[in-house]
């Protein structure tokens, strides 16, 4: 591999990316597997076809419009699951299917936008642009400063709500908030590994650095360690094999969840 490469603005900008990505997601990763809510990751990255589909119809930066209709996404699914006798996995597969379908609908009536659609169902991390990364770079900041503050609050209400509520936590307010920052987060995380693979970089991470910490305390900087070492090796793959960005970065980090949970297992024989 040609060393130059790394001195180019686009491969630059990648690693960059790249960094923050996996910090971010790595962050609220963590909060989603202890809720044990994988599958709203998923259905807010397919909810989000709706808002893409909008901006590429209006001709408005479509994640701009996809983060507004995550946040709605987000406050509908919370509000409904704190009053409704329906699960949540039901409830979740219902509205995001809502959302995914009208978003069909407004995509078939836009010519002309399948090279864009691509780019946000596969991702394009080489193509990352100055207005995405300070959009990671500002929502990072923002989540930080948030558990920073309310770090114990926020752990409290996800390990044990109805000891939190008797507390005087506002376990509802957290949880707003953990899922309206969860899908921003995937949002901002789509354009770069692509609506399919979304998932994986959230929760991989966290997962393995779940099996594999001692204390909870080690579980959140384990997760980004994880995160970033996963990503550079899968740009560095991808940058010496020609292959695409996002794709390699979850396959590096696949394995390195798979290889974790065959050492968890083994060593608890």
């Amino acid at each position: 591999m040609d060393l130059e490469i790394f001195q180019t603005t686009f491969t630059q900008r990648a690693i960059l990316g790249a960094l923050l990505l996996s910090l971010l997601t790595s962050l609220w990763g963590v909060f989603v597997v202890l809720k044990k809510q994988a599958f709203l990751s998923d259905a807010v990255a397919h909810a989000s076809i709706l808002g893409i589909a909008l901006g590429l119809y209006l001709g408005i930066y479509p994640l701009y419009l996809a983060i507004v209709i995550a946040i709605i996404f987000a406050i509908a699914l919370t509000y409904l699951r704190n009053r409704s006798i329906q699960t949540n996995d039901t409830l979740i597969g219902i509205i995001y299917s809502l959302f995914f379908a009208l978003g069909l609908i407004v995509l078939s009536r836009t010519t002309g936008v399948k090279v864009d659609l691509d780019s946000y169902l596969f991702g394009s991390l080489f193509g990352i642009s100055t207005e995405e990364l300070t959009m990671l770079s500002i929502l990072l900041g923002i989540s930080v400063i948030y558990l920073a503050k309310n770090f114990k609050q926020v752990l409290y209400s996800t390990f044990d709500p109805e000891n939190a509520y008797l507390q005087g936590i506002n376990v509802r307010k957290n949880e707003y908030l953990i899922n309206i920052f969860l899908s921003i987060t995937v949002i901002a995380a789509i354009k770069a590994v692509g609506l399919i693979m979304l998932s994986a970089l959230l929760l991989a991470p966290a997962a393995t650095a779940r099996s594999l910490a001692k204390r909870f305390s080690q579980v959140i900087p384990m997760a980004a360690i994880i995160s970033v070492l996963g990503s550079i090796t899968g740009l560095i793959i991808s940058l010496s094999f020609d292959l695409p960005a996002g794709a390699s970065i979850v396959v590096v980090l696949s394995f390195i969840f798979l290889l974790s949970n065959i050492y968890s297992a083994y060593s608890h024989k």
